[in-house]
């Protein structure tokens, strides 16, 4: 099988099965020759390290991924339910002859399900409601005052902002892979270089071969 073809998991196998054995004594005798003694295992190691880095650095990335998007979906579902409805439907009935209040405070149709449309929606009540003495009398009559209309729109933001970290932690998990991905390459071409020489070097000994987890060609 072509080294890169291999998994991330199967290539710091085959790596590791190369830095072990290849310092027995026996064959290390034979490695060093050929440039491939310790200096050379040494580097592997290296590489190895250096792999298993990117990859632990590719999985923190990714569940802090999930992890952001999780919450930020939790933290809008509870505001949308028991806080930004309960203020949609306040101002409806407050305004529900006003056609035209209910269109410039975003009340009128279902509410946007898109991330960037549910936040602007929810902004255009409170933000225009606090921005008019008129409208703000009005509501404040209802129980939603300059404060309680304030604290909605730092709710909204605040999940914004949160939304917006979300999409940093998902150009970071791929920025991570795409490290990982560099690193695999680089691992796959040191092995099939160090394959490609150790074969007609130990074609006398294709035994020695499988220790190295090289499968001697018959």
């Amino acid at each position: 099988m072509s080294y890169y073809h291999m998994s991330t998991a199967e290539l710091r196998h085959a790596a590791g099965t190369i830095s072990t054995n290849g310092r027995d004594a026996d064959l290390l005798a034979r490695l060093t020759p050929i440039g491939y003694g310790e200096d050379a295992l040494t580097e592997l190691d290296a590489m190895i390290a250096d792999l298993e880095a990117k990859q632990r650095a590719r999985e923190t990335h990714y569940g802090d991924q999930l992890n952001a998007t999780r919450k930020v979906d939790e933290d809008w579902q509870r505001f949308h339910e028991k806080t930004y409805m309960v203020h949609v439907g306040i101002a409806r009935a407050v305004f529900r002859r006003d056609r035209g209040t209910q269109a410039r405070l975003g009340l009128v149709g279902r509410r946007r399900r898109d991330k960037a449309g549910r936040y602007d929606q929810a902004l255009q009540l409170y933000t225009n409601a606090i921005e008019d003495a008129d409208l703000l009398a009005k509501l404040s009559v209802r129980g939603l005052d300059e404060a309680v209309l304030q604290a909605g729109a730092a709710a909204v933001t605040a999940i914004q902002k949160a939304d917006f970290k979300q999409d940093d932690h998902i150009g970071l998990a791929q920025q991570s892979t795409k490290h990982r991905q560099r690193q695999d390459h680089a691992l796959a071409e040191w092995l099939s270089i160090f394959r490609d020489i150790v074969r007609p070097a130990f074609k006398d000994k294709p035994e020695w071969l499988e220790r190295l987890g090289i499968f001697h060609r018959s």
